[in-house]
């Protein structure tokens, strides 16, 4: 089991050995939303989430003479006697929310392009997320769920994906536009269709010859 006291030792030797920034983003939100969760004092027990978060733990305190196991598994400090042992912070209540990313989750399963192309983290984010017995999601948890949602539903959608895909190329050509004197090309950027339009032309770009570049 995680506790608060145990996390946050190994977050700061992570920060002093400067593992921490070598991290990729989704685990350190990951391990931020741990914090969050423990420190009203709660344990972290679940067998999925720390399978999650052992590796990223031991990454931190690697070399650093602390065994990562004794040092955060079963640690006292910042365990469930702080604050009276309360199940976490209040916020919003979890069971809506896990039966939306569960909805998510099983689309994905559905289908295999579009699950290969989603992080392998984001998906151990929200696998870990809904194998939790957490009563209520606090704030950066749900940032940080948001966002994991975000990135499959944009994998998902064929639309979206091919707007985010051409959405630098659209702004640039506006802002291109509007140095050539296209006073009205400043709003091309907020028009999802040439969006969507510069996406399909970059799917469809053949492959022996250089794609357009997002630079202007």
């Amino acid at each position: 089991m995680l506790s608060y006291g145990g996390i946050l030792r190994a977050v700061s030797i992570g920060r002093v050995n400067g593992r921490w920034y070598r991290l990729p983003l989704l685990t350190r939100a990951l391990i931020r939303a741990a914090l969050n969760y423990s420190s009203s004092g709660s344990v972290i027990r679940c067998r999925e989430v720390l399978k999650t978060l052992m590796p990223a733990i031991e990454f931190l305190t690697e070399g650093s003479g602390i065994n990562a196991e004794h040092s955060v598994v079963g640690s006292p400090i910042g365990s469930s006697s702080r604050r009276g042992g309360r199940e976490g912070p209040a916020g919003l209540e979890s069971e809506p929310l896990k039966q939306m990313v569960l909805d998510v989750l099983d689309r994905l399963r559905r289908r295999p392009g579009a699950r290969r192309r989603v992080h392998p983290l984001t998906r151990a984010l929200l696998e870990a997320f809904v194998k939790t017995p957490l009563r209520c999601v606090g704030k950066a948890l749900l940032s940080t769920i948001a966002k994991a949602l975000k990135a499959v539903r944009e994998e998902l959608s064929p639309r979206a994906r091919l707007v985010k895909m051409g959405s630098a190329l659209a702004w640039n050509t506006s802002t291109i536009a509007y140095r050539w004197g296209n006073r009205e090309a400043l709003n091309w950027r907020r028009d999802e269709d040439f969006a969507l339009y510069w996406g399909a032309t970059i799917l469809g770009w053949p492959r022996h010859i250089p794609a357009p570049s997002p630079k202007v």
